[in-house]
Parts: structure tokens; C-alpha cells; sequence
């Protein structure tokens, strides 16, 4: 996944070599950034991993700022995933954090936007490599399941708003999927 954010201070937050996390706080957002694979820090899933304490921290801490987004590479729930990958009792609970508003992910070439626990997830792997055919079996907590092309999730601050627009490449002026958080 690729990201662009106009960012005001960022805060390296290991003395780890290689680590793959961080945290970025524009005004009253915080994005989260964190490495889902299997490496040595582990893997923010694994109850007893050092970046797990790392986020527990973070989302503890973030009780001042309005919005907190966080972004990694393999989705918690996606109806392209399979059952091993669905199982919400292995998953980190973001929504026992009052603040945390917003989850991207990839991996699964589809956009697939979903409200789990009522935190709204989105899955954006329509950024490069391939498309794929969606599931034919939808999640109830889908929402909207596209693999109609590649594209880009936008996503835009004001007015007191986070407002998320997925655009496709081919048709970037009619987004396929809009969604407001206030």
C-alpha cells in the first residue's frame, strides 16, 4: 500500500533496528502504521509481541485526539479471506479503543469496505499488482465488495470530518464508494 500524508511531526517510536511500525499525529489525527507479517518485533495479533505492547500503549495514550487510523497489510476480516483468516476471537480488539475510527489493509486484490464492532474496515488491494474475482459468499458486515478494476482509496479532512471516497483509475471522477466519519 502506498500513502500519502501531509504530515506535521512524526515521532519515530522504536529503538529497534528494521522495525516496521509508526505513528503519525497531524492536529487531531493519528495513523497508525503497523507490520502484521511475521518478523522478529511480532506480529501485532500475538498477545505477547513487543509492537502489541507498543499499540496498546498508543491507543491508550491517544485519548486527546479525535480520530485515530490504522493501516497494515493483512485485513482482519475480508469475505476473499478464508476461515483462518476471519476468526475475530485471534484478532487485536481495536474496539475496545474508543478513538481508532478507521482500519485499512490490503492483500486481497478487491476493495471491500465492512463495519466490524463498529469500527469501519476497509480493504484497498486494488493498487497494483492484480485484480481479483471477488468472493462469491459476502460477509454480513460488508457493506461494499468491488473488483471492477484498480483504484485508490482518497481520503479527505474537514469541516470536523473524515470523508473517504474509493476511486477507480478508469472512472476517477465518479467514486465507486463514499463514506463519511464524523
Amino acid at each position: 500500500m502506498t500513502f500519502r500524508i501531509m504530515v506535521t511531526q512524526v515521532t519515530l517510536v522504536s529503538q529497534h533496528t528494521n522495525t516496521a511500525y509508526l505513528n503519525r499525529r497531524p492536529n487531531l489525527i493519528k495513523f497508525i502504521s503497523l507490520n502484521n507479517y511475521r518478523d522478529s518485533d511480532g506480529n501485532f495479533e500475538r498477545k505477547n509481541s513487543i509492537q502489541r505492547t507498543w499499540l496498546e500503549n498508543e491507543l491508550s495514550s491517544g485519548c486527546h485526539i479525535k480520530w485515530i487510523i490504522v493501516y497494515f497489510h493483512y485485513p482482519q476480516l475480508c469475505s476473499n479471506g478464508d476461515d483462518e483468516e476471519n476468526n475475530l476471537t485471534t484478532k487485536f480488539p481495536f474496539h475496545n479503543y474508543r478513538n481508532v475510527c478507521l482500519i485499512i489493509s490490503g492483500h486481497h486484490h478487491i476493495y471491500e469496505r465492512l463495519v466490524v464492532n463498529g469500527i469501519t474496515n476497509v480493504v484497498v488491494g486494488t493498487g497494483g499488482h492484480s485484480i481479483r474475482k471477488m468472493s462469491s459468499e459476502v460477509l454480513p458486515q460488508t457493506k461494499i465488495l468491488d473488483d471492477s478494476g484498480y483504484g485508490a482509496l482518497k481520503i479527505v479532512v474537514e469541516n470536523n470530518q473524515i470523508k473517504c471516497s474509493y476511486i477507480l483509475v478508469k472512472n476517477p471522477y465518479n467514486p465507486k464508494d463514499e463514506f463519511v466519519i464524523v
